[in-house]
């Protein structure tokens, strides 16, 4: 089950440009791990665009 808390927050890193402390580039798509998350991200950035 996907928590929406958690999708909400990574599209904010991702929209705001912050810096990913793994990297130390911004965040991105591909930082995501779990594919229902990255695929629920994805969706909610292609709708705010």
């Amino acid at each position: 089950m996907i928590n929406q808390i958690y999708v909400e927050m990574l599209v904010n890193k991702i929209l705001t440009k912050e810096i990913n402390p793994n990297t130390g580039d911004l965040f991105k798509i591909e930082d995501i791990k779990i594919a229902e998350y990255k695929t629920a991200v994805e969706a909610k950035l292609s709708a705010t665009q």
